[in-house]
């Protein structure tokens, strides 16, 4: 379960934002071949107002090995227009015609 303060920067320049292979989850070999992409989807029972969803490019920070790992980017605009309270959220890369989802769940926008 994770958590995003509204209004704060994740990536390179702000709060990190990262999914790690061994956190769990099953991950492709090398993360290098695909492109990958957060989406976040605001909950259904979330009756606040903001943003629906938002989908940003996720960067592979280590394409191989067991510490595998991609960093996420928001910047202070897009987190300050999500609803607060509950969203789901998907890691997914794709490659051709192979797709991987080797992270989701929920998180709490603050």
């Amino acid at each position: 379960h994770r958590q995003i303060i509204r209004g704060d920067t994740y990536g390179p320049n702000g709060r990190a934002f990262a999914s790690q292979a061994s956190a769990g989850g099953e991950w492709p070999a090398d993360l290098s071949g695909f492109s990958w992409t957060c989406t976040l989807t605001k909950d259904a029972a979330n009756a606040m107002d903001g943003t629906e969803t938002l989908s940003v490019a996720a960067e592979v920070v280590t394409p191989t090995g067991a510490s595998r790992a991609l960093s996420v980017a928001l910047s202070a605009e897009q987190t300050a227009a999500l609803a607060p309270g509950r969203y789901g959220y998907s890691i997914k890369g794709t490659s051709g015609d192979v797709a991987w989802s080797p992270e989701t769940g929920d998180l709490d926008a603050l």
